[in-house]
């Protein structure tokens, strides 16, 4: 799976928010730009005066975009995968997003089996 980025545009400062997720189907201020940078998608929106721009890519503001979709309306469905098993967690400094449960000591010390067991006290 690859991480969906959302940027959206305010239409007053011209600055844009990146969200994680994607903007729903339809609503295209231009057809999908293929094989494209985040720069050339950006720029695109702003020619357009867009509401956002979204596309998949693991990294916020690749070289390279396969396909960005340019919007004139955004319905954004927030898509974070740090929680679908999308980051492996065994690398330092973590490629997981800071979770709470990992450093708040409400859940004790344990090792996770399975998803569908308990966890088991070390």
């Amino acid at each position: 799976m690859v991480q969906w980025q959302a940027y959206l545009r305010n239409a007053t400062t011209g600055d844009y928010t990146r969200r994680l997720g994607f903007f729903a189907a339809g609503h295209d201020a231009t057809p999908p730009l293929n094989n494209t940078s985040f720069e050339a998608c950006k720029a695109a929106c702003d020619e357009r005066q867009c509401f956002g721009f979204c596309f998949e890519s693991d990294d916020p503001k690749p070289d390279h975009i396969g396909l960005c979709y340019v919007k004139n309306t955004t319905h954004l469905q927030p898509a974070d995968l740090s929680s679908s098993g999308h980051c492996s967690g065994n690398v330092t400094p973590s490629d997981c997003p800071y979770n709470i449960y990992r450093t708040s000591g409400d859940i004790g010390t344990c090792e996770c089996l399975a998803s569908a067991r308990r966890c088991a006290s070390v």
